[in-house]
């Protein structure tokens, strides 16, 4: 469908449909046109669009198959071909290496993030990590000696949620030391405040 001035309108608005503040953020500091980037928990394919028209040469997976095929048709009307896989982000390393991570919406869904982030030292030197934070006064809970608070999760049945039964939301505070427990040093790119918890944007790389 077009609109007067013969632009695609709806699902086919190409510029509408790759906007994204947390790309455009990332953007804004580095180029990744060329770039092998892996995005964990694609779901739908909103930013695996908006990564493919930046030229990244991506890979992205999710561990739900609706969420899969879903992505590979919005990629598809768009005329991108990444490579989609179905698999869980808990064993990310089996993917390979890549030189950079592009990690929104999954870290604050994972019952151990700490154990995670270990695991993407090896995986790329460049992370660009979109998270929530616990906020402090709500933050009684410690994992692995690192402050925040547990969050219940919808599991399988809910889209949105994690596949686990819980998460763990650690602190601001506690976010940085891990950045530097893992041998990254981080640049925060977006700070925002939500109801349930801030929300920020890293770019983490590895010192």
């Amino acid at each position: 469908q077009r609109d007067d001035a013969g632009r695609l309108i709806g699902g086919g608005n190409r510029e509408f449909s790759v906007r994204d503040n947390r790309v455009e953020a990332m953007l804004a500091r580095l180029s990744i046109a060329g770039l092998r980037v892996l995005e964990p928990a694609c779901f739908e394919g909103h930013l695996t669009v908006a990564l493919c028209a930046a030229g990244a040469r991506v890979t992205a997976f999710d561990a739900r198959p609706v969420s899969v095929v879903k992505a590979f048709a919005r990629c598809l009307a768009f005329g991108y071909y990444p490579r989609l896989l179905l698999h869980d982000a808990r064993r990310i390393a089996e993917l390979g290496a890549f030189d950079l991570v592009f990690h929104s919406g999954l870290f604050y869904h994972l019952a151990d993030p700490i154990e995670h982030l270990r695991g993407l030292a090896a995986v790329a030197p460049r992370i660009v990590l979109d998270t929530h934070t616990a906020f402090p006064a709500l933050a009684r809970d410690v994992l692995a000696g690192y402050e925040g608070q547990w969050h219940d999760e919808g599991g399988w049945t809910e889209p949105l949620s994690g596949v686990e039964d819980r998460s763990f939301w650690l602190t601001k505070e506690s976010l940085f030391r891990l950045f530097a427990d893992c041998g990254f040093a981080h640049e925060t790119l977006l700070d925002d405040e939500y109801a349930d918890g801030p929300r920020s944007l890293h770019l983490l790389t590895r010192a």
